[in-house]
């Protein structure tokens, strides 16, 4: 009675708590990460050669899956944020500011025309794409506004978003495709298609429908090519603003921004050409082995 009071009972019973509370979550995180692990690797297997069956922890309540093996693109990585629940402080911290689970789909692209062009669907523009007068596209029902200069593929791929949002329970939160990465993979290269969403069910984290529309995003950014006045007023506006800081004629950033896109283009059309002579070589040489 003397060594026992009423705070140490409860410390000891807040302290019992918080380790019940610990492994519980802990086991919850699992699971979710093994019932994502299942669905995840089959799905994206439909469009990437490479893909891991098992997530790399980057810490408890963060997950990182990386991928490969797709023409148009050097990689890319999945990430899993999953909402805290492994301590009541954390637990009560996300409920009182609405922090819920996301999941991120970031790949590095090799767009074959070097588009100088941006797509943007976020609550807010971004600091770094005030400088190009983006065309802002408001979706009210999904809280969100399409920012971009894609011409009129900008049209048709904010459709195919407000068709996503008014069918899938999962939120658009985020999606940047543009040639100017300022994300986790900027080091690797400067074109980037980046989805992030708002997971409200946990069971459909992961589905076909939702992984369809974003590689369907990506590809036709992968594959755009402007039309002659909007790639000029593309152009114009980034020589226009780089300009400034480097102390360069606005018209010689411009031809420069063009000549790189044709030497890019030119050399991807003559390794095409040398893949596709490689294979004519080797099936006639399989040809004649057959006659023979």
């Amino acid at each position: 009675k003397d060594l026992i009071g009423l705070r140490e009972l409860i410390v000891g019973v807040i302290f019992i708590l918080s380790v019940i509370i610990y492994f519980s979550g802990k086991s919850n995180i699992n699971k979710t990460i093994a019932s994502i692990e299942e669905k995840l690797a089959p799905a994206m297997r439909k469009y990437f050669l490479i893909v891991p069956d098992y997530f790399k922890n980057v810490s408890l309540h963060e997950h990182l899956l990386y991928l490969t093996g797709r023409s148009g693109y050097m990689g890319g990585f999945v990430t899993v944020k999953l909402s805290k629940r492994i301590d009541i402080i954390g637990y009560l911290w996300d409920k009182i500011f609405g922090n819920k689970t996301t999941i991120t789909f970031e790949f590095i692209c090799q767009p074959l025309n070097q588009s100088t062009a941006i797509f943007s669907v976020r609550k807010k523009l971004l600091r770094e794409y005030k400088p190009y007068n983006l065309r802002e596209t408001p979706i009210p029902e999904m809280g969100l506004t399409v920012f971009t200069d894609f011409g009129k593929l900008g049209v048709k791929l904010t459709e195919m978003v407000k068709n996503y949002g008014n069918k899938h329970s999962n939120l658009i939160s985020e999606i940047d495709m543009n040639d100017m990465n300022r994300f986790e993979t900027r080091i690797a290269g400067r074109f980037v298609a980046r989805f992030n969403f708002v997971v409200t069910d946990i069971k459909n984290i992961v589905d076909e429908e939702t992984i369809d529309f974003m590689m369907q995003m990506a590809d036709s950014f992968i594959t755009l090519e402007l039309d002659e006045e909007a790639y000029q007023y593309n152009i114009k506006q980034r020589a226009l603003y780089l300009s400034k800081d480097m102390k360069v004629d606005p018209q010689t950033m411009a031809d420069s921004l063009l000549e790189n896109k044709m030497k890019y283009k030119q050399k991807k059309e003559q390794e095409k050409k040398e893949q596709e002579k490689k294979a004519a070589e080797e099936k006639k040489k399989k040809w004649l082995k057959i006659k023979c």
